[in-house]
């Protein structure tokens, strides 16, 4: 389209020049006229080419800027929840730590209470054998057994030798009673058991080379012995 337009303005300029040799003024102010009326179509052709191609420039730019603009925000927010989830796991594994850390805590206090405990039962058990040595019947019972022990619920193990097997059922049941005696009356003073939980007395088991059970308290009655037939 421009280059009609310039090929026009030429022509007709050219037109205007040659009737206006000829002294011919009606078609030389035509061919002027339209020479000018040309010029000014090109001109403004040229001028809103020339803007349309700034607007879709302009237009290309702001689309290129609001893509960058959504692939930062995109990034941003990926960002985000990148460190949103390794928050929340470094909050977990800090809570799984102290848990753990806890746990650990609460173990050692644990264990420590129980290794307190077993050396007051152990420390009892010798002093009662110690008296039996020295003659003193009532404590004959603790030769029949050479460890005692309590867990952390406070059930009580007591570990026999070899001749508490020899024993009839009534008489594991007098040895057993003073032994569990023994040890309730341990736990009593060292604060591991209330008055309730005294009179009740422990559960407790008998076991022969630290792993074969020969008896058991029963459910209802804690101070009333069930031993193994095989034993």
């Amino acid at each position: 389209m421009s280059s009609l337009l310039a090929i026009l303005i030429v022509v007709f300029f050219i037109l205007f020049i040659y009737y206006w040799r000829k002294k011919n003024k009606a078609k030389k102010w035509i061919f002027l006229l339209l020479t000018i009326l040309v010029s000014v179509l090109f001109t403004q052709t040229s001028y809103y080419k020339e803007q349309a191609q700034k607007d879709k420039e302009n237009e290309r730019i702001a689309s290129s800027k609001k893509a960058e603009s959504k692939k930062i925000e995109s990034s941003k927010i990926a960002e985000l929840k990148k460190n949103s989830i390794s928050n929340q796991k470094a909050k977990k594994s800090s809570i799984k730590k102290d848990e753990s850390i806890k746990n650990n805590s609460s173990n050692k206090t644990t264990s420590k209470k129980n290794k307190g405990i077993n050396k007051a039962l152990a420390k009892r058990l010798k002093e009662d054998q110690s008296f039996a040595d020295q003659g003193n019947d009532e404590f004959a019972y603790a030769k029949y057994a050479y460890k005692v022990t309590a867990d952390k619920n406070n059930n009580v193990n007591i570990y026999v030798t070899g001749d508490f097997l020899q024993l009839s059922n009534s008489q594991k049941n007098n040895v057993g009673s003073k032994l569990q005696t023994m040890a309730n009356s341990v736990l009593y003073e060292e604060g591991k058991i209330n008055d309730d939980e005294y009179r009740e007395k422990p559960i407790t088991e008998f076991f022969l080379n630290n792993k074969v059970s020969l008896g058991t308290s029963q459910i209802f009655d804690h101070s009333k012995f069930h031993w193994n037939k095989n034993n």
